[in-house]
């Protein structure tokens, strides 16, 4: 099915960002806006 596989790929997307935003912020912060606020 079209939709199954749309899905698939957004919830894939969502993970990759997911991954993206919360790596970083363990270590380094990605923007000093977020280490300095």
């Amino acid at each position: 099915m079209q939709f199954k596989d749309t899905f698939v790929v957004l919830l894939t997307l969502l993970g990759a960002a997911a991954l993206g935003v919360a790596l970083p912020s363990v270590g380094e912060p990605p923007f000093p806006e977020i280490r300095s606020g």
